[in-house]
């Protein structure tokens, strides 16, 4: 009977509404696209012409009980096939009972982009009378086309109509695409009006609109253009739901917010409120979610106004205060009991953690406190059921408490990264079963990971253990981390090889392993995990050869290890390539440029010439430079029409530059694909729904994000620059759920990321912005291809070090963008093209030693070129050289390249050659004719130049050669074995003059043991043995090498990887005296050598190992030797014979033998030289005729040689003589050209406009002067001076330089009249503008008056801190009951890993803690005591470019207040702005060393 009842009740669809739905349906489909048909037909699968099929139970359609007409329609998403498709609202109009009607889309699909209606026109939609709910959400709505094909604003035409809908309760328009103004006033007529959701648009206008409408329950005007006051919003007293969220409301939030007693949702983030958080607001009785993050409120922003309420009426479950500057943590939230979420990050909280909130609050589950000052971490005694932890990024210190994993078993996320924690790694944290993210990287934990945690932890996906202090073998056995899938251990101390615990992760897509003492070889089963797709395993000292499997990797960087071997020539499938810095030998595969975006194999050892690449187009970093390549530059590589960094460099490269490199369309200026730096995994690590309304769904979501940072040093400006397109190594991503009326919550909103996708975007750094080509130190020849200069997007070039023989191209003019251009060290001749002065961005530009001549260009940047960059060519002249230009030239000619100035200095040049060559010849003519005939004064002549050419004959030789072995290995720079290198040696000269001149010792331990040894010749004095010692050089990166030094003494320096038991003779070095013994003396010669060299090898072969002998001849022959053993007297006279000296080193042995003493190795030894070679003989009988003319012959021989000595003297006075006349000429000539720029003013107009000079006219004083620059009348500066002075200054012209305006000379009276600066200086807004600067200058400055580049140092570092802490160096801090000047005060906060404290609170919320605490780092490296600590300013350019640049640990710096009393400045009774330094001595552990690295 029940069941009859429900049938006789119940009807189905009418007939007119069926065949419409029928008619939509095939309406949708045709205007869908044709690859997602089946996407759309799923949505209709049950919509068929099947009469028995009752349309009311179709997908998304719903009809009265009781008359069959449908009340409710949701057609599902569209997938539109064109672009702009517009949905015809005809097929709507047989739907009039439609109460509930859903035309909402999807994410990322091409939907409704507009509606019309070619029936009804505008007024089509009040044919839906009963509609109470309208959706059409997440569509590309913009505009409404009616009959008359007009367009009109689509909102505002939607609302007008709206006002005839009266049954209106609920519309969403969100996430589309309209702008403008709204008119919200025009639903003032819908009195029934429950829900507004106009989020995610471009719309503007002013909530004040928004009347009448009493019934109101939810407003959503998130993510527009809104702005005004919210006043209007305390009339709508039945709101439930309020989010305001990112629009430009500003003012101060009104009082009247707390009439709201129904609001349960307040969400006011990212607005521009200031202010402070009114009283009312603790009549919020049912608010339940606050949202106050990112808003103008001031530093003293508090939620004070709660704090005496104890007994508070709402109970929030949401609390996001993040970024609201608070200071200290509001007390009100003691009184909350069912917070499931706090977001307190990203302020200025410090002290204890609030661990206490999850003692007052059972059920919360997300806790961040990430981003502030904290400092003290104490975990809650009780067990927690808490998911999601994030403290990272504060200063939190000591040990991390082992209990964490038996207080907060339940874990999901947990990040204590970044912060300041010791001690070993908890092993309770095996007991987090759930724990899914772990990041405890950048602090200083240290030793082994414990097994108890290896064999937990099954769930965990994400372990970053990065830059820590870890030590031991890594995973040696298999875990229990099968679902990991982001391995990051990198920046550690883990030895070993890399272990087979890593063999269960079967879904791991990330391993980082680099930076770390990993030895042994790559294993091959390390590319069998079938998901992964970054390899990293650089700086480590990993051996053998690369498995070609691994070239199936995404990304690889297996850079700075000791791989040897050829490249494998397998299939190649990833993108980016890191092989450099390896002992990689023999040629490049052909093949390995396929496909692949990156390759760099700089520093290695491969051979042969640049393969002929295939499948190029997806290159755009080829990087080669430092290798033994020959051949020339295949013209294949102008096929590479995406390269963006082209690197040659420093290989053995011949022919001519190919002129078809200009191919390149990316340096060109076309079109360029992006870089794919390898896939971004984003993997979902925690999701739960914490909150839940009528209206709203708010649903966490943390995703995990990682990717690879790339990194590219690359030669430009003098320097190797850094280039980098990502920020950080990770991210962590928190994200809401979606509903049909969700509100959106990221806590990290930089990496806000979409559910349900896999890829997300980054921001890219300068490596997208980076184009360069660099073919230095090569041996090109031939021009300079004059379409280089259409490659108008390169930044740098660099040709440098080669033969090109050109003229500079004048199309260089073209290159706009360029920073850097050097032409140095070529054959380079004409002049400087004036068009390159155009190059306004041209930071660098080098044409040193070539042939160029002319007038150097003026203007713009080469105003700020000093001389060095036109060094060795010496027809340049103008400034900034010394040189002048005699002829002026007009401003036409030189626009013209300077062609006339060119063949005028060519006339120049061939008048001075031509001249000289005159005066030569007639020179040598009259001294031919005067030497023939026999006078006293040739005589005297002929005696001089005979005593000239023998002491020439004994000039000594410098001996000075370092050998490098090449075949020994190389170490990492900033190694264990480079650490161990520097430290032994730096005590080597005080060891070896402490033990009689020859030690020998060792350092260290296993692979990183350095052997030492250090040898004085005999009879050297300390001090001249200990000044040998430390003149000898080291290699750069080669583990064995030897130095032999001899000038006044002999000395060796050797190190090496290996023992010194076994004699080395390789490798070796030798040096030959040019000079050969003559013919007729060589027989006797022979018998005293060979006597000489065979008592030296039995000397010293029968003597201890670090024995040396020395031994001399009746002949002026000396000979030493050291370390010989069983060396044959063959071998050295098969190599030594004839000449007249000789010199042979050798790791374990050093001969010399010379016609003069050397090395004071002789300097007790008394030669007794003969005056022949050959026996006494008879008198010889009287001489024959042929006797005779045989004698007259050999004299006409020995004059023909003094008359060439004397002619060749003469030539070099000669020309020495003309050279000194003609600059002596050129600078008498000379006149001061006064730039045109400069204005010479008369006196009278300067003490009129300074009235006299007043005191009350005077901007200011110098240190060293007025800011007039009034010259003092009794300054001994002259009126040339002056001029110089005024030529000099006129002529920098650069942003950061005031003007030179002119000038003013009036007897005694000098003055510089410079530019009017009215935006006062940096200090001016650092610091109090009525006070004076003190304390930029260092200490050596002023206690010795001693100045330098480094003094430059000093005060560049006290501006650094300065500026980071707002605070003035001269100023006194009190700190720990001690007086402190800042950098002082710096130096304790050091101490207390406090640094933080140091950063200005109006910067602190936005910086970034790890970048903020490496510049005062910088600082404090740029003010040491000692000048030799500081850093040059080249080097601290690379430190504040480039985070990966290793800084050493600062010692005190100077003008350091010390503990004790005798150490504060104010016990001497010293003056603020005074100061004291006193070095303390200390003493050098050799047998220890400790590593420092602090973040």
């Amino acid at each position: 009977m029940l069941l009859l009842w429900q049938i006789h009740g119940y009807k189905s669809c009418i007939l007119k509404e069926r065949k419409a739905l029928l008619e939509l349906k095939g309406y949708l489909i045709s205007k869908s696209s044709e690859s997602l048909a089946i996407s759309v037909l799923s949505n209709y699968e049950t919509w068929t012409n099947d009469t028995k099929s009752d349309c009311c139970r179709w997908n998304g359609i719903k009809c009265n009980r009781t008359s069959g007409r449908v009340n409710g329609l949701s057609v599902g998403s569209v997938y539109f096939r064109e672009p702009n498709s517009l949905l015809n609202l005809s097929f709507l109009h047989p739907f009039d009972e439609v109460q509930s009607l859903n035309l909402s889309g999807e994410r990322y699909v091409q939907s409704y982009s507009g509606f019309f209606d070619d029936v009804e026109g505008y007024k089509s939609l009040r044919r839906l009378r009963n509609l109470e709910v309208l959706d059409v959400s997440w569509n590309d709505l913009k505009m409404v086309l009616f009959l008359l094909k007009v367009c009109f604003p689509f909102a505002m035409t939607l609302l007008r109509e709206f006002s005839h809908l009266t049954k209106l309760k609920a519309l969403d328009l969100s996430l589309n695409k309209f702008s403008g103004s709204m008119e919200l006033q025009e639903l003032k007529n819908l009195k029934n009006f429950e829900l507004l959701n106009l989020c995610g648009n471009r719309l503007h206008g002013f909530i004040s609109e928004l009347t009448n409408l009493p019934k109101l329950e939810l407003l959503n005007l998130a993510r527009n253009n809104f702005s005004g006051p919210i006043t209007a919003v305390c009339d709508m007293k039945n709101l439930r739901e309020l989010d305001l969220s990112e629009n430009h409301f500003v003012g101060q939030l009104p009082l009247c917010l707390g009439s709201l007693k129904k609001l349960r949702v307040l969400d006011l983030s990212s607005n521009q409120f200031s202010g402070n958080i009114p009283s009312s607001f603790s009549s919020l009785e049912s608010l339940e979610y606050l949202s106050l993050l990112n808003n103008n409120f001031s530093s003293l922003f508090s939620l004070n106004p709660l704090t005496n309420l104890t007994n508070l009426k709402f109970q929030l479950r949401v609390a996001v205060l993040r970024s609201c500057s608070l200071e200290k943590i509001p007390s009100f939230l003691v009184y909350q009991k069912n917070l499931r979420l706090v977001d307190l990050s990203s302020n200025r909280l410090s002290g204890n953690p609030p661990t206490w909130l999850l003692l007052n609050n059972t059920q919360l589950e997300v806790l961040l406190l990430q981003k502030n000052s904290f400092t003290i971490f104490q975990m809650p005694t009780m067990v927690h059921s808490l998911q999601v932890f994030d403290f990272s990024s504060n200063n939190i210190g000591g040990i991390l408490p082992d209990s964490i994993g038996l207080a907060l078993p339940n874990l999901v996320h947990l990040n204590a990264s970044s912060n300041w924690f010791q001690g070993n790694f908890p092993s309770s944290m095996g007991e987090m079963k759930n724990i899914s993210f772990l990041d405890l990287s950048y602090n200083n934990l240290s030793g082994k990971l414990p097994r108890r945690f290896l064999r937990g932890c099954f769930q965990l996906k994400y372990l970053k253990l990065s830059h820590n202090k870890f030590s031991g073998h890594f995973l040696p056995r298999r875990t229990s981390f099968t679902l990991l899938e982001v391995l990051r251990i990198d920046n550690n101390l883990f030895t070993g090889k890399i272990g087979v615990g890593l063999l269960g992760f079967t879904y791991l897509s990330m391993l980082d392993m680099s930076h770390n003492c990993f030895t042994g070889t790559i294993p091959s089963w390390i590319s069998e995990f079938s998901n992964l797709d970054f390899l990293l395993l650089a700086n480590n000292f990993l051996e053998g050869t690369i498995p070609p499997s691994l070239l199936l990797v995404e990304f690889l960087d297996l850079s700075g290890n000791l791989l040897s071997g050829a490249l494998p020539s397998s299939q190649v499938q990833g993108r980016i390539f890191f092989l450099n810095n390896n002992n990689l030998t023999g040629s490049i595969p052909d093949t390995l440029l396929e496909g692949v975006q990156i390759l760099d194999l700089r520093n290695n050892k491969l051979s042969g010439s640049i393969p002929q690449f295939v499948n190029t187009q997806d290159i755009k970093f080829l990087l080669l430079r430092g290798n033994n390549l020959t051949g020339s530059i295949p013209r294949q590589l102008c096929d590479l029409s995406n390269i963006r960094l082209l690197d040659l460099s420093d290989n053995k490269l011949n022919g001519f530059i190919p002129s078809c490199l200009y191919k390149s369309s990316v340096l060109r200026g076309g079109k360029e694909s992006d870089i794919i730096y390898g896939q971004y995994y984003r993997t979902l690590t925690f999701h739960s729904e914490y909150y839940r309304s009528i209206f709203l769904v708010e649903e966490f979501q943390v995703y995990s994000s990682a990717f690879q940072e790339i990194e590219i040093k690359f030669a430009t400006k003098q320097r190797y620059d850094s280039y980098s397109p990502g920020e950080s190594w990770y991210s962590d991503s928190y994200t809401p759920g979606e509903s049909l009326y969700s509100d959106s919550y990221s806590p990290e909103e930089s990496w806000l990321s979409d559910p349900g996708t896999n890829t997300s975007q980054f921001r890219r750094g300068i490596l997208d912005y980076m184009y360069g080509m660099d073919l230095s130190n090569n041996e090109l020849s031939g021009v300079i291809p004059t379409e280089l200069g259409g490659l108008w997007k390169l930044r740098s070039l660099n040709l440098s070090h080669n033969f090109l023989s050109s003229s500079i191209p004048s199309s260089f003019s073209n290159l706009k963008d360029i920073e850097s251009l050097d032409l140095s060290y070529n054959m380079l001749h004409g002049s400087i093209p004036q068009q390159l002065t155009s190059l306004t961005f041209l930071e660098v530009f080098d044409v040193s030693h070539n042939n160029i001549s002319g007038i150097i260009p003026q203007g713009r940047q080469f105003n700020t070129f000093n001389e060095s960059r036109y060094l060795g060519n010496p027809l340049l002249c103008g400034p900034p050289t010394h040189i002048s230009c005699e002829a002026k030239k007009s401003s036409e000619e030189a626009n013209k390249g300077g062609g006339e100035e060119e063949n005028e200095a060519d006339m120049n040049r061939v008048v001075f050659y031509y001249g000289t060559a005159s005066v030569y010849v007639t020179t040598l003519v009259c001294i031919v004719v005067l030497m023939c005939f026999d006078c006293p004064w040739r005589r005297a002549w002929l005696r001089i130049v005979d005593a000239f050419i023998a002491s020439a004959k004994n000039i000594a030789i410098y001996v000075s050669a370092q050998t490098c072995d090449d075949t020994a290995g190389n170490f990492k720079p900033s190694s264990p074995y480079d650490k161990n290198r520097r430290l032994i040696n730096a005590t080597l000269a005080s060891n070896v003059t402490n033990h009689n001149g020859w030690v020998k010792g060792s350092i260290g331990l296993g692979p990183n043991i350095v052997y030492d040894m250090g040898m004085c010749s005999p009879g050297a004095g300390p001090d001249s043995c200990s000044s040998c010692i430390k003149d000898s050089t080291a290699c750069p990166n080669q583990s064995d090498a030897f130095s032999w030094l001899s000038e006044e003494i002999l000395c060796l320096v050797r190190y090496s990887s290996k023992s010194f038991g076994v004699l080395s003779l390789k490798p070796f070095s030798r040096f030959y005296n040019n000079f050969y013994i003559k013919n007729e003396d060589q027989k006797g010669f022979d018998i005293v050598w060979d006597g000489l060299l065979t008592r030296m090898i039995t000397s010293a072969s029968s003597s201890v190992r670090n024995s040396s002998s020395n031994s001399s001849s009746p002949l002026p022959l000396s000979s030493s030797k050291y370390y010989a053993k069983d060396t044959s007297v063959d071998y050295y006279k098969k190599e030594l014979h004839g000449r007249k000296g000789s010199i042979i080193m050798r790791p374990s042995c050093f001969f010399r033998w010379e016609l003069f003493p050397f090395s004071g190795v002789f300097d007790n030894i008394n030669l007794q030289f003969r005056p022949s070679l050959a026996p006494s003989l008879p008198p010889s009988p009287q001489r024959s005729e042929a006797d005779l003319a045989s004698k007259t012959k050999t004299k006409g021989k020995v004059l023909g040689k003094k008359i060439a000595a004397t002619v060749i003297v003469v030539f070099v006075a000669i020309i020495v003589i003309v050279v000194g006349l003609a600059i002596k000429r050129r600078k008498r000539k000379q006149d001061i050209e006064l730039p045109t720029e400069s204005v010479q003013f008369d006196l009278k107009i300067i003490e009129a406009a300074t009235n006299n000079f007043s005191e009350h006219n005077k901007l200011g004083e110098g240190g060293f002067g007025e800011v007039y620059k009034r010259l003092s009348k009794t300054s001994g500066q002259g009126e040339v001076e002056f001029k110089n002075e005024v030529v000099v200054v006129a002529k920098l012209q650069h942003r950061n330089l005031v003007r030179l305006l002119g000038f003013s000379l009036h007897g005694e009276e000098k003055l510089l009249v410079y530019e009017f600066v009215p935006n006062q200086s940096l200090y001016y807004f650092l610091f109090d503008p009525s006070k004076r600067v003190h304390g930029y200058m260092p200490p050596e400055y002023v206690t010795h008056g001693q100045f330098s580049t480094k003094s430059d140092v000093y005060s560049f570092g006290v501006l650094i801190l300065e500026i980071i802490s707002g605070r003035k160096n001269s100023s006194f801090y009190q700190m720990d009951g001690l007086v402190n000047n800042l950098v002082t005060y710096v130096w304790r906060l050091w101490e207390n890993k406090s640094l933080i404290e140091l950063v200005d609170n109006g910067i602190k919320e936005d910086c970034k803690r790890d970048e903020v605490i490496r510049y005062i780092h910088i600082g404090m490296l740029c003010v040491q005591e000692n000048p030799v600590d500081r850093p040059t300013l080249s080097t601290i350019h690379q430190m504040l470019t480039n985070s990966s640049v290793n800084l050493l640990v600062p010692r005190p710096p100077g003008f350091f207040f010390g503990n004790g009393p005798r150490s504060n400045p104010l016990a001497h009774g010293l003056e603020p702005g005074q100061s004291s330094s006193k070095s303390i001595p200390c003493s050098v552990d050799e047998a220890t060393i400790t590593d420092v690295t602090p973040r």
